[in-house]
């Protein structure tokens, strides 16, 4: 669920760690290693905050608050990826 959201701010242009993972002056290593830790650090709304992707705020916030084995919601993730 997490790396859903993830690959669609990817796939708009708005993945905060964009820039890392287009560096080629970074060994595979390195931007892992980087990403892993901007991932660890940042909060959904530190890369959620543009009008672009607003809506994916409610997403990943909620399944970044998800235990391990909890059972996501589906009807509300579901409804927060069609606004």
């Amino acid at each position: 669920m997490i790396s859903l959201g993830y690959l669609m701010l990817f796939l708009m242009g708005l993945c905060p760690f964009s820039n890392i993972y287009y560096n080629e002056d970074i060994s595979f290593h390195e931007k892992f290693e980087l990403i892993k830790e901007m991932k660890k650090n940042m909060k959904p709304s530190d890369y959620c905050n543009k009008d672009k992707n607003k809506y994916m705020l409610e997403y990943m916030e909620e399944v970044l608050s998800l235990g391990f084995d909890e059972e996501p919601h589906y009807g509300k993730l579901r409804f927060c990826l069609e606004k």
